[in-house]
Formats: C-alpha cells, structure tokens, sequence
C-alpha cells in the first residue's frame, strides 16, 4: 500500500533524524557539559468524577518518575541504562500564553477508552499544540478490541505534531 510505504518512510526519516542528532550530541558531550533537554507536559485527565481524576500530586509524582527513568537513577538504575539528557516538565504556561499548572480535567463519559475507536474522539477533548507540549492524557481505562489490559500507549514519532500525537 503506497499511503504504509510513505509513513514507513517518513518514519525511518525521523528516526535516522533522531540517531544523527544523538551521535552528534554525544560527541560534544565529550567536550563539555551535556546538553539537557526539557520538554513542557500537558497533563488531560478525562474524568467522570470518579478515581480517575488523579490529584495534582499525583501527576506531580509521575513526572518525578518518568525523569528518574529518563536519568537513569533512583528505583530505574540499571548498568545498562544511561541518562538520556530528558526531562519533563509540567507547562508552566498554556497555549495562550496564560499562567498554568500545566494539568487539564475534563469531565466526560468517554473514560474507558477503546483505543481503537475513540482515540482521536478523547485527544480532540482537550489538545495543547503537540508541536510545542508534550500532552499526555489520563483515563480510567484503555482496551482494544474487547480487552482492557492495556497499561499505555503511543504512536510512532512519525505521528509527531498530528490530532493523534500524544500518550496515554
């Protein structure tokens, strides 16, 4: 199919991208201080009043994580890992300019979430520029195709900047 041919494509293009700006990154590494990289988060719980809707802290703590994780410290040391120079923060400004947590709630009935089927229907809810934030949406409960066992999920890089580009 040529529309699987292009995104294939586009997609090995992004990631020779990625590895050429690493392999050049770590070699001024070996020069000096090591570029760090932060990425502004926006957080979308989309809630119906339930557990769903996490607190502040909690969000805060889960970013606390994912940038250990990413530093290869703490709880997700490994011998193998290494830091990768990323971290996360939540946005401290949203899309218009406005002072921000950088954490949206959005009441709604889609919280169990079909990710095959309602995907883009749950990002269209709430959506910082996916050019500018990393969003990340929190819901009750992912399943595909009759099972709700999904822990997570992302599209590929070459999603990047498209309604669909976010995690979840």
């Amino acid at each position: 199919n040529r529309l699987d041919s292009i995104t294939l494509h586009k997609h090995q293009q992004i990631e020779q991208n990625i590895y050429s700006a690493f392999s050049q990154g770590s070699a001024s590494r070996r020069r000096g201080a090591p570029t760090l990289y932060v990425l502004p988060v926006a957080v979308h719980i989309i809630h119906n009043n339930g557990a769903e809707n996490i607190s502040d802290a909690q969000v805060t703590q889960a970013i606390i994580y994912i940038n250990q994780a990413y530093a290869n410290v703490g709880y997700y040391d490994s011998t193998t890992g290494v830091n990768t120079q990323i971290q996360f923060c939540l946005a401290k400004q949203n899309p218009q300019g406005l002072l921000s947590t950088g954490i949206t709630r959005v009441q709604s009935t889609p919280t169990d979430l079909d990710m095959s089927t309602q995907d883009l229907q749950m990002k269209n809810l709430s959506r910082w520029n996916p050019l500018c934030y990393a969003n990340i949406y929190v819901v009750k409960e992912i399943c595909d195709q009759g099972s709700c066992s999904v822990a997570g999920y992302a599209y590929f890089p070459s999603s990047h900047g498209s309604p669909i580009d976010g995690l979840v």
